[in-house]
Order: structure tokens, then sequence, then C-alpha cells
């Protein structure tokens, strides 16, 4: 964290990378993993999950600071399991100078003289000019204090105990938890967690959709008469000082005093804190101002705080106005005080004059169209199922598709977690409780063969059977799940005793092996009495050209089978080939228990992938193990492979294309946003969760369809304000030319043929205005932002 706030332009040293000791910029910079993680001698045992991405993104960031910088990142397994985080680091990995190492160093030693920074590695002494340690997450003192005060439990490592709900539960029935405060993770699964957390809340609270049918917009008439003279109120933001060494605030204080229009300024230490918003409250009354301009931080930003603001207020948002002298002057011009000043000044005049500009009377939006209180979930596996019953516990209707015979999908081939929650029992309540539900109607057999609408109001056309049935629904939540991954590598396919993780479990679990390769091998029970060595593959088909991602469930998966063989009989000789262990979270204490079991975990490098040939019923492995710099001849009755999940690609590109929303590069769905938007398809009022979205585990799963439910139930039972960004047509200045429907990024704009005038569908439209520009005719406006306003701009821009 030290090392970001350095990275941070509003930070101590501006941006810039700077030793703490001398002030000097490091040319070799050093960072160490797990430094307080994977340490039973500390009580961290524990993988804290987020390190390995973090040093990713400051490395990458670090590059862009100081492009000269040599930096070498030391590490034991590099854990970049998460959805796009492999390609992330990879690209960082490949950067002029950046090294990765295997290995954590003994000791750092400060050189007296130089006050370099010397580490003990395994190659020797090195020196650097700056080491930055990933130090990991560790629960605090006031998770402990709140565990006693709410009378939840905390595991041995003093996290929140997740109770028998599933992820998101406590011990204490009623109270419910996300975040780090359950065990390390990172902010997708943090996002994830909370929205789970709060749709488990709001299913303790109502058993009925709440109702918002006669909500209405905030009221922003005003008491002032349109013509009343204007009076603009302009509020300088130093964001704690952080901007006072850039830009010359008395000078813009003194500038905007000189500006037509603007009544009064004044300059403040935080503007969206509380003291900030009371002041500006305060000006406001007491200056009969009615238009704001705040200069800060991007207008991203704080955007419901000052929404809540002008309400309070009783004036219309349109006339609040954000002017952005952090990022667009002071951050980008941080080298030239002057330089930022002028640009700020410029950001100023264009701020002041477009709100000089913007009407005074208040926005009346368009009215609320009807909306379909329901909701259809595509997928009956657990994600679905999971979705399904948090919705008509939130008392939504729903209906369930799914185009296989029976419900349950990848969970009937997953018979316990690596955590011991046995998957079997849990499908078998899931499809009981789906089946007695009252608001969840189930199809099976059924395919969605036509979509077509808006957010609260989409037409849906499902094929059952023969049949095709025409339905409305608010709202939409993908959970089509994906498969496990094929290969022909290893003679998977060729020999009886090469199989996947997947089959493995299944014959631990004691069934039958399926066709595998074109054939029924023989040997479809795990001879224990004969199978006394079995070795496993990791990455097969995964972190490669073909699928660059990593499948984030394998190596859990493989620690899981190798402790069940254990369990089965100890004598069992278990070998796992690995290029990095990322059992994540807790998961390390089961790597770390395997170990302990005698399971042997050898690392291999690529392009030196091991070597299986045939002997006869027997398999020899051949691995050249990096660790001990040696190679290694293993000789196997059984080869398990971990292949990793794949998209259903054909699938899931028809159902895209369908419905209107983007898949990433690797053929899962892509959310809307990776951080803040997780569940989100771009598309609104289309939702994601389960494999769909990537390779997740069980309670991940879970978790992510809670959420996932909660954002549809919102959608179909709160209609929420209109926004005022919403593009409009003139109808008597349309010529039903179609410019603005082919230009629109968002799939927002269509031609009326009766009407013979185009139409916008409010709930897609992003208010980006593209529309507006290509209308030849002036037909397309944007009510919140007019031509006189763009113009005023225009000219502010320009003046000297």
């Amino acid at each position: 964290l030290q090392f970001e706030h350095m990275l941070n332009r509003s930070g101590p040293t501006r941006g810039r990378i700077l030793r703490p000791s001398d002030g000097r910029p490091p040319r070799r910079i050093a960072f160490i993993h797990c430094v307080g993680s994977r340490d039973a001698k500390l009580g961290r045992p524990y993988c804290s999950t987020s390190c390995c991405m973090i040093t990713a993104k400051q490395v990458g960031l670090a590059k862009e600071v100081a492009p000269e910088a040599k930096v070498t990142v030391f590490t034991m397994d590099v854990r970049t399991a998460g959805k796009g985080y492999e390609r992330y680091f990879q690209r960082v990995a490949d950067l002029p100078g950046v090294t990765y190492r295997r290995g954590r160093p003994a000791a750092v030693q400060e050189v007296p003289d130089s006050r370099n920074l010397r580490l003990l590695t395994s190659g020797g002494e090195e020196e650097f000019d700056l080491v930055v340690l990933a130090v990991g997450m560790g629960p605090t003192e006031d998770v402990r204090e709140l565990a006693a005060r709410a009378g939840v439990a905390l595991d041995e490592h003093g996290f929140i105990l997740s109770g028998d709900g599933g992820p998101g539960t406590t011990s204490r029935p009623g109270v419910f938890a996300a975040g780090a405060g359950l065990a390390p993770t990172d902010v997708p699964e943090t996002m994830t967690q909370a929205a789970a957390a709060a749709a488990l809340a709001a299913t303790t609270l109502t058993t009925r959709p709440p109702d918002h049918s006669t909500t209405r917009p905030p009221n922003h008439s005003t008491t002032q008469p349109p013509d009343h003279p204007t009076t603009i109120g302009l509020f300088l933001c130093t964001c704690h000082g952080a901007l006072e060494g850039t830009l010359d605030f008395p000078a813009l204080v003194a500038t905007g005093k000189r500006m037509r229009g603007v009544a009064y300024v004044e300059r403040l230490e935080a503007a969206c804190e509380e003291t900030g918003l009371a002041a500006i409250e305060r000006a406001v009354a007491e200056g009969d101002l009615n238009r704001v301009v705040v200069a800060g931080c991007s207008p991203h930003l704080y955007a419901d705080r000052f929404e809540a603001l002008m309400a309070r207020l009783n004036l219309p948002p349109r006339l609040l106005a954000r002017a952005n002298i952090r990022e667009g002057a002071a951050w980008a011009h941080i080298a030239d005080p002057a330089a930022a000043t002028a640009v700020a000044r410029g950001v100023l005049e264009m701020a002041v004059a477009g709100l000089r500009e913007t009407p005074y009377h208040p926005f009346n939006p368009r009215p609320q169209e009807t909306v379909a209180r329901r909701v259809l979930v595509l997928g009956g596996g657990l994600a679905g199922m999971t979705a399904a019953l948090t919705l008509a516990d939130l008392g939504v209707e729903c209906d369930l598709v799914e185009r296989e015979p029976q419900l349950g999908g990848n969970l009937h081939d997953i018979h316990h977690t690596l955590e011991g929650l046995d998957t079997q029992t849990l499908l078998a309540s899931l499809v009981e409780r789906v089946r007695q539900a009252e608001r969840v109607h189930v199809w099976t057999e059924a395919e969605l063969v036509g979509w077509s609408g808006v957010r609260g109001n989409f037409a849906a056309r499902i094929r059952v059977n023969d049949e095709v049935r025409s339905e409305r629904y608010g709202a939409l939540i993908v959970a089509t799940g994906a498969e496990e991954a094929t290969t022909t590598e290893y003679l998977y396919g060729q020999h009886p005793r090469v199989v996947t993780q997947r089959e493995l479990e299944r014959m631990i679990a004691g069934g039958r092996r399926q066709e595998a390769g074109g054939k029924m091998w023989a040997s479809c029970f795990l001879p224990l009495d004969s199978c006394r060595s079995v070795v496993m593959i990791q990455c097969v088909g995964s972190r490669d050209e073909t699928r660059p991602y990593c499948s984030r469930v394998c190596c859990a998966q493989a620690v899981k089978n190798a402790l069940a063989l254990k369990r089965l009989d100890p004598t069992i000789e278990v070998s796992i080939l690995f290029r990095d262990v990322r059992t994540l979270g807790t998961q390390e204490l089961y790597y770390r228990q395997a170990r302990r079991a005698g399971v042997r975990f050898l690392r291999y490098e690529p392009p030196a992938k091991p070597v299986v040939e045939a002997d006869g019923d027997r398999l020899r492995v051949t691995v050249h193990d990096t660790l001990y710099d040696e190679t290694v001849t293993l000789e196997a009755d059984l080869l398990a492979l971990s292949t990793g999940i794949a998209p259903r690609e054909d699938s899931n590109r028809a159902l895209a294309a369908m419905v209107g929303v983007m898949l990433d590069e690797d053929g899962f769905f892509a959310e809307a946003h990776p951080k803040l938007r997780p569940t989100d398809l771009a598309r609104p009022g289309i939702f994601l969760c389960g494999l769909a979205y990537g390779p997740r585990f069980v309670t991940e799963s879970i978790a992510q369809a809670r959420a996932a439910a909660l954002r549809a139930a919102l959608t179909v039972t709160r209609p929420g304000e209109p926004r005022r960004d919403v593009a409009t047509v003139e109808a008597d200045l349309c010529s039903f030319c179609g410019l603005c429907v082919a230009a629109c990024p968002y799939g927002a704009r269509v031609l009326d043929e009766e009407e013979r005038v185009a139409r916008v569908l409010d709930p897609l439209c992003q208010g980006c205005g593209v529309c507006v520009a290509v209308c030849p005719n002036g037909a397309s406006r944007q009510p919140a932002f007019e031509p006189v306003q763009a113009l005023a701009l225009v000219d502010a821009a320009l003046i000297e």
C-alpha cells in the first residue's frame, strides 16, 4: 500500500518513485511475495489471494513511471487465477526489464554507505535500490470486536466463520458477512459477496416483492422564477491539500470571481465530505445561488452525494457542474504547476460558461413504462437454481429454463469440495426446493429461441418440447454454465489409464467412467488393490496459446483428489506435476495437508512439458523438476489430467448475439465492469452468474447467483428515477434517414415504420450524444446538453 500510495499522483511524491531513505529514484526494484502469508510460524499459513495480482499491477505502473527501472519479483507461486488475470500477468512479465524469479529471499539487510538493500537469495547476495513487500491480509482487531458484539464465531485465523447456509452466512442466523472479513479476497469477489449478503438479508425481511409502482422522481420544482438572474456558486476543492502543490488556488479564486454570472467563490478542503457538502449547502442558501460548480476530482466520483445535495437544495440536478481540475489539470501537468493552473483555469471557464447557458426549468422525464415483474433464468445448474430460489425468496416470480432433461448441470460430476461440502446432498436439496417453490416455474428440455425489447420489458420466445411459447420478462439471468475442457495430450483417449480429474473424482466415488476418445475402457473402476502410483499433470490445455487463461479450480481439484486417494489408502504414491500451485485463501491449508500426507509436488516450466509414454498397462512419465534441477521418471498406474474449464463457445456465441451482449476473448460472457459490476452484462436488465462468467468454485457460484438474483429483483420491482441524459427526438424535424440508428453504439435507436420517425429506447441510451452529432436536421436532442451549451463551452475554451 505504501508503494501504491507513492505511485498515486495525489500521494506524497506526486506519482514519482523515490526512495524513502534519501529521495533518490531507484534503478533496481525488488518485489517479494508472501511476506506474512503462507507462513505458519507467523500464524498466517493461508494465502492472501490478491497479492500476486496487486504486485503485477504495481510492476506495470512502475514501468510506466520509470521505464528504465529494472524490476525483479521474487515469488514462490504466481497466483493470478482471477478472470483476465493471467493475461495481465503475462503482459507485465513480458515487459522489458521485468524478471520473475522463483523463491523467497532469506533476509534483507541495509548497506550502510549506499543505503541500498542487500537480499540473500538462493543465487547469493544481490543489491537493490528499493524493496517492496507483499505483506498480504490478516483479520483486524475490529473484526474480532465486531464478531463478539454480533455474536458470530471466528475461525482459528480470526476470520468470520461461514454458517451452514453457505457463503455470506455466519454462525448466527440473521447476521451476514462479506469481503475480506470472511477470508482474503479481491475486489470482484468482494463486490459479489456484498450483493449476495444483501440478498440474504433481504430474504429474511420480506417474502413479498416491494411495491414501487407509485414511485415518482423527486420534485425539483423551485420557488425562484425561470427569469431569476443567474447566480453561480464556484467551489474549489483542494482534495485535502493534495492539489495545492500543483495548482495556484489563490489565482483560481481570483479568476472565478471575475467570471460572468459567478456570485460566490469558496475554497474547500474536501467538497465530497460532510463538512464540504454542508458548506456548499450553507453558501447556496445564504447567497440565493441557483447554480453550483464544484471543481475538484472526476465527475464520475461521488456523483450520488452531489445529486443528493442538489435535491436538498431543491435545485434540478442539471444546475450542477463538476469541473475536473485534478485528473484533467493537476495530475496531467504535475511537473509544471504553471501549465496545470492554466489548464485548470480553462476548465473552470468552460464549466461556468456551460452552466450559464443551462435552462433553469426542472427536468421533466418521460413517464415510466410498465415493468414485467418476472425474471427468466437460463440454465438449471448450481448457479441457475440458486438464482431462482433467491428470486423466489425475494418474492419475485421466475421461469427456470434448462436445455437438458434434468436439473443440476456440472454439479452432478462434483461429489465434494476441497473444504468437505457434500455437493451431491446440496444438489438433491436444490432440486427438491426448486420443484417445490411456488414462484419458480421449471421448464426442462427447453431453450430460448428469440429475444427482444429493453430492460423491464423483454419479449422472449422459448421452445419447450415442440411448442414455442411467448413470454414477457423484466430481466434475464444468464447461468448457462461451461464444461470440462477436452484434450488429446498425454495419451488421453488412447490409453485406458489416462483420465481427467473429473473422471478420477467419479472413480473415487465409485462411479463408472464415461466414454473417452470414442472407446469404453475395460478398467471402469479404480482398482485400488493394484493402483499403487497416481500421477497428476496440471495446466493441461490451460495457460497456453489455445486457452491463455487459468481455470482457477484445477489446483484445488487436484489437491482434493490427492487427499481423497490418501484417505482411501495412505500407501498410494501420488505425484502432482505443476507450474504454480494456485490454492487460494484457506485452500493453502489443504495444500500443506497434502504435502504432510506424502503427496509429492514437482514443478515443471514450459516449454519443457512432461513426457508420457505407454508401458504396457502402465505409464511412464518423465519431467524435469525445476526445483531440484533434475529429470525425474515416474511409473504410474493412473494418470489424471487437469484439463480445466472451457466455455460452450458455439452456444455462448449464439446466445450473446440473440440477447445483445458481448463475450470476452476467452469465450465466456463479458461482464459490464470487472470490479464495479461483476454480475451485470453490458445490456441493461441482463445479469450473469456461475460458470458462464468464467471458472468458479462452488461457493463462488452460489454467491454470484444470489448477487445476480438481487440485481434482477431490483430491476423488476424498482423502476428507479429516469435519467436526464437520455436523448430525445423532435418528430417534426426527423427525416427518417436512419443515420442515428446506424451510429448508436448501444443499439438504443430504432426506426418506427408506422410513424416514419426515429425512436429512442430509453433503458439502452447511455447519453453519449453520437446521435445528436450525426443528425443532419437537428431532430436528435440531448436535454441535458443543448447546442447552446456546447457552443458556450467552445467559446470558453478558445478564450486566450
